[in-house]
């Protein structure tokens, strides 16, 4: 599944629903009590329920001084739990805030403006800025996969920036289909989008 969001095709996109109550899916399954994000893809009219994913997410709250700040729980349990429900694809997210790191600390990178349509690129410049958002990055996936006990489950690590001065690349793995996926699961996947239709988002993979 790593490349199916960028292969879509005219027409499709996904439907987004959060904190759904797992028993309103998965009767039978106590834990975990919520599944943070349930994503639906569709094409056209027809919902894609084998390629439905639940994401487990975890929040990162990371500062200068302790930069190497784990989570209480990595979330696994959680996405675990729903391969062995029969869920198709499962993944864990970690989302990082943190404060800013002070100025001796910033690195030097070389930075270009965009000037037309077709690419062409200023010539390149240095410039001082606050990597430390890439470094959670990177460290928060190392722990991620450090701790991953099968790679049926897909890894994201993001950086959530509190001003918005900038966007820094996510990084994760892809999931893989759960080989014990259930019949009776994706099912219930349909059911609940149909009953409740208006707890998705749509996020459409073209423009319109």
């Amino acid at each position: 599944m790593p490349n199916y969001f960028d292969d879509m095709p005219k027409g499709s996109g996904v439907f987004i629903s959060g904190l759904v109550p797992t028993k309103e899916i998965l009767p039978h399954v106590e834990f975990p009590g919520d599944i943070d994000l349930l994503i639906i893809p569709y094409e056209g009219d027809e919902l894609l329920i084998s390629m439905s994913l639940a994401i487990e997410i975890k929040i990162i709250r990371a500062t200068y001084k302790k930069q190497g700040r784990s989570p209480n729980q990595y979330g696994f349990s959680q996405a675990e739990a729903l391969l062995r429900a029969g869920f198709p694809h499962v993944a864990v997210a970690h989302l990082i805030v943190s404060d800013q790191s002070p100025e001796h600390a910033w690195r030097e990178i070389l930075y270009t403006v965009v000037l037309d349509d077709e690419g062409r690129c200023a010539d390149p410049k240095p410039i001082k800025v606050d990597t430390m958002p890439s470094d959670l990055i990177a460290r928060s996936l190392g722990r991620l996969r450090a701790n991953r006990r099968t790679e049926q489950i897909g890894l994201l690590a993001s950086y959530l920036s509190e001003d918005w001065d900038g966007v820094w690349l996510p990084s994760g793995d892809g999931c893989q289909q759960n080989p014990k996926i259930d019949f009776d699961v994706m099912a219930s996947i349909a059911k609940y989008y149909h009953c409740v239709p208006q707890r998705f988002i749509e996020t459409r993979r073209w423009d319109p």
